[in-house]
């Protein structure tokens, strides 16, 4: 743990967190993720308040994660890309190959999970120990 730096985890869950806001909005995949999902956008969910809350709080245990394996690993980008789609990419393509959820649907998430990893390690990379 002492191989850490809590101000690139910070940064790197940050950068994870904007790249989500970002990915789901209506400049990208909103609403192809929406119909795919089965969502109503006029349908409201938790307070944002919590669900940001939240989301930052899972973004920044993630981040320390990657920033644990960073330490004991060189190259940031194989780090990230191991990570994002070797790991969470394809445990969702197994989840959704049983649940039917659509392709279309895996790759919107296969593609921003392997980026988020990507951003963490590349941004972690450029932090000192």
């Amino acid at each position: 743990m002492h191989d850490v730096n809590f101000l690139a985890v910070a940064v790197g869950a940050l950068g994870a967190f904007l790249l989500g806001g970002l990915w789901y909005s209506k400049l990208l995949f909103l609403d192809r993720w929406n119909r795919e999902a089965g969502l109503d956008p006029k349908r409201k969910g938790g307070h944002p308040a919590v669900v940001f809350g939240r989301a930052y709080v899972c973004a920044l245990i993630a981040a320390w994660v990657v920033a644990h394996l960073l330490a004991h690993e060189a190259h940031a980008l194989h780090l990230g890309l191991m990570l994002g789609f070797g790991v969470s990419a394809l445990t969702f393509g197994i989840n959704y190959l049983f649940g039917g959820r659509s392709l279309v649907m895996w790759l919107v998430h296969a593609g921003y999970n392997t980026l988020l990893f990507v951003l963490m390690a590349l941004i972690m990379a450029h932090f000192p120990s």
